[in-house]
């Protein structure tokens, strides 16, 4: 073999080794990085099944008049259960006089705050620690308060706070004389009181919830008939202008019962039944969820029906409530959550493929509910019931040739 030929093949044994030296690490690089299989863990996943609507709160509700001029203040909480003739409020000739009213209260409240700060400091040695867990919860509250826009309740947290952080300067031996404050303030006080205000009280003209707001929708609906509203007559109030009475002061609520009504598509009230207590959740308020019975479902034509549910929780945030973002909860799921990709029907039984160690095993599962996506199912004891999905199975979104007891890697 002469020289040149030893060159070439010299060569041509060289790029062989690079390209077979390249295929090598090209594969190790796919079989590295290339998983023939995509798998989601089964984790416990709690989930509702609801119905969303803008929903009008619809009231007993009565004008507390009064043709007086002046400035009006409330002596009664909002929601406050009030009897006939109760006094609710304070109408000052002026607008002096019933910020003089205010400031006494103010300063009143003060003074208990002070009082219950020097009791705690007579207490002895508390934990920082737990503090300043307290701080953090009651500015954590704080914050939701301002986030949710519910300023009703964001007086009473901000005092939650300024109080936590108070006793944490107590607990690490920080010297605070209450004794002058309230001294000073009591001096204050009795500064204000010595100051005369003309006003007239206002009283309950029935007996019922006392609330202070008026947003002229009070009468929009007939309580006595509100079982025999249509979408129609929904839209309606959604849409009508709020008429607020010149002399109007406030107003009572005289029933207990108060209802939730909002119109929703004909299909989703499938499984809702008359008489059935369900919760009923205010996602955009600080209400939150309350218990009501559904009361009537009218069904309008055309698609679309009119929910009506009845509650009769009441507190301050509760009053305010008129128009309102809802989710009707049907009902509640709590199990394993499963990609729809990954179900499977084997010889009768659904189920999903399972990558257990280096075998594919086939597990069954109880779907429980079901959306476009996803399902839950159900959490079924292994001991009780073997071969069902287990926590922390890696179940098998995708991949081919899949049967059970198939060995992979």
């Amino acid at each position: 073999m002469n020289s040149k030929t030893m060159e070439k093949v010299k060569r041509a044994v060289a790029v062989f080794a690079g390209i077979s030296l390249l295929a090598y690490i090209g594969y190790q690089i796919y079989a590295i990085s290339f998983n023939p299989y995509v798998t989601e863990t089964a984790y416990v996943y709690d989930t509702r099944d609801t119905i969303d609507a803008k929903a009008v709160v619809i009231r007993d509700e009565s004008y507390i008049k009064n043709s007086t001029p002046g400035t009006v203040v409330s002596i009664a909480a909002d929601g406050k259960r009030v009897a006939k003739d109760d006094a609710v409020a304070l109408i000052f000739s002026d607008e002096a006089g019933a910020e003089n009213y205010n400031q006494i209260l103010k300063i009143q409240e003060e003074i208990e705050y002070y009082q219950i700060m020097s009791n705690k400091s007579d207490v002895g040695t508390i934990d920082a620690t737990l503090l300043d867990e307290e701080i953090k919860k009651n500015f954590d509250k704080c914050l939701d308060i301002i986030d949710k826009g519910d300023f009703a309740d964001f007086s009473q947290s901000a005092k939650d706070v300024a109080g936590s952080i108070t006793s944490r300067q107590i607990a690490i031996g920080t010297a605070i004389d209450f004794d002058a404050k309230i001294t000073e303030l009591s001096n204050e006080l009795a500064a204000l009181k010595g100051a005369k205000s003309n006003y007239n009280t206002i009283s309950a003209p029935v007996s019922g919830y006392y609330i202070s707001v008026i947003d002229g929708y009070e009468t929009a609906a007939n309580y006595d008939s509100v079982s025999s509203l249509m979408p129609k007559d929904v839209d309606n109030i959604i849409a009508a202008k709020p008429n607020i009475p010149s002399d109007a002061m406030g107003k009572i609520v005289g029933r207990f019962d108060w209802y939730i009504v909002c119109n929703v598509p004909t299909e989703s009230t499938v499984g809702l039944e008359i008489d059935e207590t369900i919760k009923v959740n205010f996602p955009n308020s600080s209400v939150g969820e309350v218990s009501a019975v559904i009361d009537t479902i009218n069904d309008g034509g055309e698609g679309t029906s009119t929910v009506i549910l009845r509650a009769n929780e009441m507190s301050e945030d509760i009053t305010h409530l008129r128009f309102e973002d809802v989710q009707i909860i049907k009902n509640e799921y709590k199990g394993y959550r499963v990609s729809n990709e990954a179900i499977r029907k084997v010889d009768g039984e659904m189920g999903v493929y399972v990558l257990s160690g280096n075998r594919i095993k086939f597990r069954k599962i109880k779907i429980l509910y079901s959306t476009e996506e996803y399902s839950v199912v159900e959490k079924v004891n292994p001991e009780e019931e073997p071969g069902y999905l287990r926590i922390y199975d890696e179940i098998i979104i995708k991949g081919k040739d899949l049967y059970d007891g198939k060995v992979v890697g």
